[in-house]
């Protein structure tokens, strides 16, 4: 159900992986965002890096504030609404689908930058994804992901972070909802585009994988996603202290379980914006390798 690794004043992590514990750990209430300096030497670690790569210069991304952040839920129910309408198809840059439904098919085209540019026209019509806006992403992804406190440092030294956050958030004219979904969560769809490369070159019989079963196979969310204990109290998995960082690994339970409620946090307050558009672009791609 979960590992926790606790040292007194150095560690307090709990890792939770399965679909169950997921479902009954993530709403407890003194779990929350915000990442505050909190808790043992390498939690406050963790906290620190993460609230200076997840933002904008002084402006933290939406995936990083807490759920009693009212211009944060606001902005999550607008974003929400704008891309749940009744055919979200209709929200899909056509030309970027159709580059993408060539690499699926195996005819080349770079899938990291046609990926970020879907992901981008949602926000902009105009948005240009590049070489540079792309490995921006991947920079920020990289420094995301690392618990180095070394690399992190180097980093922040020679400002590859602040490059990165920079390029990104001049593409997306500042939004920081698009900069995140074009530095951070479009790596989740980019990792789809290739289970659809796989998917397309394996199958015996293509035009018998059914959208449906195309969108199961590949979809995929966050590896882990980061909540952190606002105070002492119980829980399922054990007792919480303020900074306890607890840890849920969403893909690893999305495709144990093939529950898109998993991958996109459904009916929670963190809830993903994107949970209807998402599974339409990985649609839209695949419909059009296969019969187009």
């Amino acid at each position: 159900m979960a590992r926790r690794i606790r040292i007194p004043w150095l560690i307090d992590v709990v890792s939770v992986s399965t679909p169950d514990a997921i479902r009954a750990v993530a709403p407890h209430p003194t779990l929350d965002r915000g990442l505050r300096p909190a808790g043992p030497l390498f939690n406050r670690f963790v906290t620190g890096r993460l609230r200076f790569t997840l933002s904008t210069g002084r402006r933290p991304l939406p995936t990083i504030l807490r759920r009693d952040d009212t211009d944060r839920a606001a902005a999550q129910a607008a974003l929400t609404d704008r891309l749940t309408p009744a055919e979200p198809e209709r929200l899909l840059d056509e030309e970027t689908v159709a580059a993408l439904s060539g690499f699926v098919r195996g005819e080349g085209g770079e899938v990291g930058p046609l990926t970020q540019q879907l992901v981008g026209r949602l926000f902009d019509a105009d948005y240009q994804a590049t070489g540079e806006t792309w490995a921006a992403a991947k920079r920020l992804q990289r420094a995301a992901e690392s618990n180095n406190p070394l690399t992190h440092l180097l980093r922040v030294i020679i400002g590859s972070i602040y490059r990165a956050q920079r390029t990104l958030s001049d593409a997306a004219k500042g939004d920081p909802s698009a900069v995140h979904s074009t530095g951070i969560a479009v790596h989740n769809l980019v990792d789809a585009m290739e289970g659809l490369a796989k998917l397309y070159r394996e199958a015996d019989d293509r035009a018998s994988v059914s959208t449906a079963e195309a969108i199961a196979r590949t979809l995929v969310g966050p590896r882990t996603i980061v909540r952190q204990a606002d105070g002492h109290a119980d829980s399922l998995v054990g007792p919480l202290r303020p900074g306890t960082l607890v840890t849920f690994a969403i893909r690893e339970a999305g495709q144990r379980s093939l529950d898109p409620r998993i991958t996109f946090m459904r009916g929670g307050w963190s809830e993903c914006p994107a949970h209807r558009v998402v599974p339409a672009m990985i649609a839209a791609v695949w419909s059009q390798a296969v019969w187009q």
